[in-house]
């Protein structure tokens, strides 16, 4: 067996691997692996199973290695290995049993779903390595299901089939709080493009310690590429150098529960909504972007808003002026606000004027204007002069149609403090109003939010 491991005769391992190790020789050598090895290869001459126990008498299934595996077991898979039809589940039920792929691209070992199965890490410390999973039954609810801790799952790809979609490709689950602690998910690619898939990574249970980084993830997914849901609140998490694109309208790319902690790093996340596109919960987040659109820059994330390109990020807030002095934005820092406009959305049928200003002080924010009988479809705006940037004579409220008074980015709130706009009405009446604001902070923290 000693000759038959120094033989790297079924291709380069793992192209994905950021190491120096380039085959799975090298790889127990460098992890100090121990037990007994086993063979798979369905391409054995003869077409049938042998011992298992070298290359030339290979087994033609994972599920017999698996099946022979004792704890601590090595299973090496040949290059161009396939399995087309599985329809019985695949459990590892010993600990620290390895699984590791030979080949390049097409050339790794690739297991094709016709049955609503799934592979079960049921036992501590499993890692498959270097595999491809394949999709071949709609609606199969999970491809690998991690029911216990210390396990990984690095180099692999899952694909969906034509018309043919898993709803989870990796459930971090175990059924109870903490079974699937340590977790790591490295280097794999995930690819569901037809709408079908709810994640392609589900944290459906407690866990502490989980790392999911250098991941590929496109897909339409109902949830989030990586999600976690309600109630499930995960510590120490790790999120790192993954790239995650959800191309359902408004979901989310990385969702998580509000409570879990832990790390985001330069995750690069897409989706078509700015402010939809990272939920981090209690992360400490660092280097994280996202984007919305082609030819575009990506903008840091978790952000304060929908970030609109060369505008910034976008906050609204709608006013029924049948009520006065009304809170309508909170500014927190200091913010550029790049556009502020309002848009009268219910006719005001009532004699009035109308005035922003800033709460606690009643410092003016614009003049007072008359909105009395403004129709539907009636646009203000506010303009800021950045050299008395909270005088209400230089930052008329005006109609777009009105003053023509050109526009400049208007400098407000506290350095280490925050402050409210409110309305500022001669005499309450009937209308609605509705405010936008586009904005860029200008200090670490700094936002706008509808009051």
């Amino acid at each position: 067996m000693a000759a038959e491991l120094g033989t790297v005769g079924r291709g380069r391992y793992s192209p994905l691997a950021t190491d120096n190790t380039k085959n799975p020789e090298r790889l127990i050598a460098l992890r100090g692996l121990k037990g007994a090895t086993w063979f798979v290869d369905s391409g054995v001459s003869g077409g049938a199973s042998g011992n298992g126990l070298s290359w030339g008498g290979a087994l033609l299934t994972l599920a017999e290695g698996v099946a022979k595996a004792l704890a601590d077991d090595t299973i090496l898979v040949a290059a161009g290995h396939a399995e087309a039809s599985i329809t019985t589940a695949l459990t590892f039920s010993n600990a620290g049993v390895s699984v590791y792929g030979y080949g390049q691209g097409e050339r790794r070992p690739k297991f094709t779903f016709t049955g609503d199965v799934d592979v079960n890490l049921n036992a501590s410390g499993i890692t498959l390595s270097n595999l491809v999973f394949q999709c071949g039954v709609d609606g199969q609810a999970i491809v690998i299901d991690v029911n216990a801790a210390n396990c990984t799952i690095e180099d692999c790809a899952f694909y969906e089939g034509s018309s043919l979609q898993w709803a989870t490709g990796i459930d971090i689950n175990g059924g109870a709080s903490n079974a699937c602690d340590n977790t790591v998910i490295r280097r794999c690619r995930f690819q569901s493009i037809a709408a079908g898939a709810d994640n392609a990574i589900g944290i459906d249970a407690v866990a502490d310690a989980v790392i999911i980084e250098d991941c590929y993830i496109d897909g339409d997914f109902a949830d989030a590429g990586i999600h976690n849901p309600t109630s499930v609140t995960l510590t120490n998490l790790t999120l790192a150098n993954n790239i995650v694109r959800n191309r359902q309208t408004g979901d989310h790319a990385i969702e998580l529960v509000s409570a879990c902690t832990g790390v985001a790093a330069d995750n690069r996340l897409y989706g078509d909504t700015g402010n939809a596109i990272f939920d981090p919960g209690s992360l400490l987040c660092t280097g994280n972007l996202g984007n919305t659109s082609i030819d575009s820059v990506g903008f840091a994330l978790p952000g304060p808003g929908e970030f609109i390109p060369g505008f910034g990020y976008h906050v609204t807030k709608s006013h029924n002026i049948a009520t006065d002095n009304v809170d309508l934005f909170t500014v927190a820092g200091k913010v550029a606000i790049m556009l502020w406009t309002g848009e009268v959305t219910t006719v005001v049928a009532t004699t009035t004027t109308y005035a922003l200003r800033v709460k606690t002080t009643t410092e003016a924010i614009t003049a007072a204007t008359t909105i009395t009988t403004d129709a539907a479809g009636t646009l203000y705006v506010v303009s800021g002069d950045s050299g008395d940037v909270m005088n209400g004579a230089d930052a008329p409220l005006t109609r777009v149609a009105g003053t023509g008074k050109n526009l400049t980015p208007l400098v407000i709130g506290l350095t280490g403090g925050s402050l409210t706009v409110e309305s500022d009405l001669d005499a309450a009446g009937t209308g609605v109003i509705r405010w936008d604001v586009y904005y860029i902070p200008l200090e670490a923290g700094a936002s706008v939010v509808a009051a």
